[in-house]
């Protein structure tokens, strides 16, 4: 018998966390697809990291239509600076994460359809602390970390408003994202 799932209630096996957005995926996406549907996996959810990768993720949901569906979302990585994300991002303004988030919002909102949750968010101090370029001080992965909680508060907050899960990558922070999550005031229960 097939077993119920928050995502898609008839369907018993599918695959909650791929990168099909990655271009590495360029020469052959369409034949993973089938390959992971012929092996039984009914739907696969693209995670994002960024907003391209949000975008390329709800493209390829429309392109396989009812088997890839897409998270879209900020990955803390773009706010390591030992990450090929992170292009100087510490010291933007929060007024420019919000206008991240606000691109987001518009996309879950343009595409519901394709799009089934909010991410991947989180924190990781694991990579700001073994940056193979320096040691950073303490002062600096404080600094970083008070930069991934505000984005993963703001991806909490958009998961509250949009009634959707949210895909959390947490490496080095597990009782900082518990304690975020559980946070009342922000999430209103």
């Amino acid at each position: 018998s097939k077993m119920a799932n928050m995502f898609f209630p008839d369907d018993n096996l599918f695959d909650s966390h791929c990168h099909l957005n990655d271009h590495s995926f360029d020469g052959d996406r369409a034949e993973v697809v089938g390959r992971a549907s012929a092996a039984g996996v009914s739907k696969i959810i693209d995670i994002a990291i960024d907003i391209e990768c949000s975008r390329k993720a709800i493209a390829h949901a429309k392109e396989h239509t009812g088997v890839v569906f897409a998270s879209v979302g900020i990955d803390p990585d773009v706010i390591i600076p030992s990450s090929e994300l992170f292009q100087g991002n510490l010291d933007k303004p929060e007024a420019f994460w919000d206008e991240q988030m606000n691109e987001v919002r518009e996309l879950i909102f343009a595409n519901r359809d394709q799009v089934v949750a909010v991410g991947e968010t989180g924190m990781d101090k694991y990579w700001v602390i073994r940056n193979p370029d320096s040691k950073p001080t303490s002062e600096e992965v404080e600094k970083v970390m008070q930069r991934q909680e505000m984005l993963f508060r703001k991806h909490l907050e958009l998961a509250v408003e949009t009634k959707l899960p949210l895909t959390i990558h947490s490496r080095a922070c597990e009782e900082d994202c518990l304690r975020i999550v559980l946070d009342l005031s922000l999430i209103h229960i």
